[in-house]
């Protein structure tokens, strides 16, 4: 079952859909909070298949639109990361007042996937039970710093006001001066529960070191490297979806959760 409705956020509204699992009963249920990557939205690839896969292991999902993307308001070239993090607090927020959510993971896509993770370095666990990570975009930085971004190339010394990108996306100067100095694996290195990345070997967008790298610095994480798979493992996408919610369901469920309570 799938709900659709709004969250107040930093920015405006927040465009949010809530998947359950088929004949929910009364009681408590895990929660995973997906975070979309840039350009994308809550109804992506990704989402889709995480939409199916993760309520079929029992585990509800909570989707949303960062600010500027999909349904959520406010104009996309304000976006930055800072704003996305303040989003992603709201929505734990507002998750944190369903009283039959009985933990809370994170899970991120791309530049998703750095907002998951610098998010659940600050919370902690058990604030955040598990942290599940698609193809985690730490290049970012780097990219932002040579003038880069999804493939366009701009002024890193002279940044300009717009970026135009894909479609009709445009993204801010304040997106790029605001990433330079974001401390991404640092904070991301001070989460201390399991965590999963899931990279795919072909991706040319965030390569595997990448994942790598968030591995690294996550103490106790795992890395899947699906050798079929690009960038939106939309050649793999039931493979992805089933190897989080497995994942995610021992964790939560399983020899996990007695680690949690």
């Amino acid at each position: 079952m799938t709900e659709k409705f709004f969250i107040d956020g930093p920015s405006g509204r927040i465009a949010a859909l809530l998947d359950t699992p088929e004949g929910k009963a009364e009681g408590k249920l895990p929660l995973a909070v997906y975070c979309h990557g840039i350009m994308d939205s809550k109804t992506g690839i990704v989402g889709e298949f995480l939409s199916k896969a993760v309520p079929s292991a029992g585990i509800a999902l909570l989707r949303f639109d960062f600010d500027g993307h999909g349904e959520s308001e406010g104009p996309s070239y304000e976006m930055t990361i800072p704003s996305e993090l303040d989003d992603l607090r709201a929505v734990l927020s507002y998750a944190r007042t369903l009283p039959w959510v009985d933990g809370i993971a994170l899970i991120g896509h791309s530049l998703g996937g750095v907002v998951a993770a610098m998010v659940a370095g600050e919370e902690g666990f058990p604030s955040v039970r598990a942290l599940l990570l698609y193809a985690p975009a730490g290049n970012v930085k780097a990219d932002a710093s040579r003038g880069v971004v999804v493939g366009m190339r701009f002024d890193p010394v002279d940044v300009p006001e717009r970026i135009p990108l894909l479609g009709d996306f445009i993204l801010g100067k304040d997106y790029i001066l605001t990433v330079k100095d974001l401390p991404i694996h640092e904070t991301a290195s001070l989460y201390k529960g399991p965590a999963l990345i899931i990279h795919g070997r072909h991706d040319i967008i965030v390569p595997p070191r990448e994942g790598e790298r968030f591995r690294d610095v996550i103490e106790g994480s795992e890395m899947i490297l699906m050798e079929r798979s690009r960038h939106d493992f939309a050649l793999c996408r039931d493979e992805a979806g089933a190897l989080g919610a497995g994942w995610l369901r021992s964790t939560l469920l399983g020899n996990g959760r007695q680690k949690s309570l």
